[in-house]
């Protein structure tokens, strides 16, 4: 058990964003392509037996972290995957909640919200889960942090409108603010289908924001920086919508009018075949706060002040060239292991399906590029405002510079 006595001289390392093999492949948004793939070269009957996996990180390396034998991390977070199809907690990763006390048992949420403009529902973004800041105790011999499968069985049961394909995400977002559990948004600018004013109503209602992923570009960090340090000046002092321009004006009247809270930023590895700590949040211990780190962490998200916390952001994201890489090593790995299925077909449905994928990339790329001319725009329009949580980083990325953050 950690000890502030063993720890007060340094920053606790979290890794708050992080996959396992249970990760369900379907509720990935990439699935729906792959699956394309394999259907046009063995037919649906065969593509429905495929078992797909979105993470390769064995459990045997998990545990490895978990046990603090690798890597010198103090919070590991799994936030497996799970959607309306799939969203069952996996036995080992119970147990390794179970038996490593620096362990929480998340999840990321699929989401979805209405759209008038469009009258339709479509892709929000997800949710990391973590559940409340104290232990489980259902089986008291083995508490630990995390979620139950009755806390996710409840939101797929309250939390899913007639005509959504996946949890509603202001129902879901209320229900899990009236827990009193934990939780941040991650990669705000990727992986959902939104506008940047459906965003920012978005991003203006949670806690906490994952502002650096391991598995995406890193250009909008810096922009989502000043966004999150805007907003929390903001929060310190409303009268400074008085001198701002009109697209940053509407979003201090929208902080104004929903009773908006301070927002913490975090950084997130989503590793799911490798370079599981590329990216890291570390923590100063909270006060006289005795706890285990991953208790220490679930507080940090649901103070009152969170960004009274001391916390800084190590790591890098990756170009658009690494994830298609990473992506396309996933999907062959996974066709290998499924080869039986192909008849012999094994290269061509790799070829298809990376083309697939590739072509996707492309378009979600271009779609992330959008929204990132907007995400700029609207940053640059903000008052300038020191932001140092980045101190600790050993070897700074290129786009972590003073004059970008200042």
């Amino acid at each position: 058990m950690h000890t502030l006595a063993k720890t007060q001289n340094r920053r606790f390392r979290a890794i708050t964003h992080l996959h396992s093999p249970a990760s369900d492949g379907p509720a990935s948004p990439l699935f729906p392509y792959v699956e394309a793939g394999i259907r046009r070269i063995c037919g649906p009957e065969r593509a429905r037996q495929v078992n797909w996996s979105e993470c390769l990180i064995p459990f045997t390396q998990l545990e490895s972290i978990a046990a603090g034998r690798h890597l010198d991390i103090d919070v590991l977070c799994l936030t497996d995957h799970v959607g309306l199809r799939s969203h069952e907690l996996h036995a080992r990763n119970l147990q390794l909640a179970k038996t490593y006390p620096r362990v929480i048992l998340g999840v990321e949420l699929s989401c979805t919200v209405w759209s008038e403009a469009e009258a339709r529902y479509k892709r929000a973004p997800e949710i990391l889960l973590y559940g409340p800041p104290h232990l489980r105790d259902d089986d008291p011999d083995a508490p630990y942090y995390g979620l139950t499968q009755a806390d996710l069985d409840t939101l797929y049961a309250d939390c899913v409108p007639e005509g959504a394909e996946d949890l509603e995400f202001y129902s879901t977002l209320a229900l899990i603010e009236k827990w009193g559990y934990a939780y941040a948004l991650p990669h705000p600018m990727d992986g959902h289908d939104l506008t940047f004013p459906e965003l920012q109503a978005v991003i203006s209602q949670v806690r906490a924001v994952e502002i650096l992923n391991g598995g995406f570009p890193a250009d909008s960090a810096p922009h989502l920086a000043r966004w999150v340090a805007f907003h929390n000046a903001l929060i310190d002092d409303p009268r400074q919508q008085n001198v701002l321009s009109h697209d940053a004006r509407d979003y201090a009247e929208r902080l104004a009018s929903n009773g908006s809270r301070p927002l913490l930023m975090l950084g997130g590895s989503d590793a799911h075949l490798r370079d599981l700590d590329r990216v890291l949040t570390l923590f100063k211990p909270q006060g006289d706060n005795r706890h285990e780190p991953a208790r220490q962490f679930l507080d940090l998200l649901l103070a009152a002040d969170p960004t009274a916390a001391g916390l800084s952001i190590k790591g890098d994201g990756q170009s658009w060239m690494r994830l298609y890489g990473e992506a396309g090593r996933i999907a062959t790995l996974n066709i290998w292991h499924n080869r039986r299925l192909f008849r012999g077909r094994t290269l061509a449905t790799i070829g298809i399906t990376a083309s697939i994928i590739r072509e996707r990339l492309k378009t979600y790329a271009s779609r992330a590029d959008r929204r990132m001319a907007e995400l700029a725009a609207f940053a640059d329009a903000l008052p300038n405002i020191p932001i140092d949580f980045l101190e600790e980083m050993d070897n700074p990325p290129a786009w972590q510079t003073a004059s970008q953050l200042t």
